[in-house]
């Protein structure tokens, strides 16, 4: 009952209205000149990185942020082509550009904080059985 509660009290999580924030904008540059997107884009991505992504969703999401860039580039690669060829389709190209452009630098900077979050949780010491922060533990004496 109290869990209901604090749901109901807190709303829309700040990184959940960031991510949707940034997928607008990325998409709205397509069609709007918008001043600093860049770094608006790069802060939203942050937050994102930071908020909304927990340890046990790290590989899940970094294999997405990693497979989206790929395709933004790709699809930006892909534009400069049919522009190269001939196909010049003129405003169209450049509101997919804009919008991969905007959408992959968003999506990087979220996946740039989880990929450093991640590389501090793998070197950090553990302690288990028969290791110490030090070293093995001397079972002799």
């Amino acid at each position: 009952m109290e869990n209901e509660e604090k749901k109901a009290k807190v709303g829309v999580p700040p990184g959940r209205l960031c991510f949707l924030g940034g997928i607008i904008l990325a998409v709205a540059s397509g069609f709007f000149e918008i001043p600093h997107l860049a770094v608006i884009l790069l802060l939203l991505g942050l937050v994102v990185g930071v908020l909304n992504v927990q340890e046990r969703e790290t590989t899940p999401f970094l294999t997405a942020v990693v497979a989206l860039t790929v395709v933004g580039i790709g699809g930006l690669q892909a534009f400069t082509t049919v522009e190269v060829a001939g196909m010049n389709a003129g405003s169209l190209t450049e509101l997919f550009t804009s919008i991969l452009q905007n959408f992959t630098a968003f999506v990087a900077a979220a996946g740039f904080i989880v990929a450093l979050r991640q590389v501090f949780v793998s070197v950090k010491p553990t302690t288990s059985a028969g290791t110490s922060e030090e070293g093995p533990v001397s079972t002799e004496e």
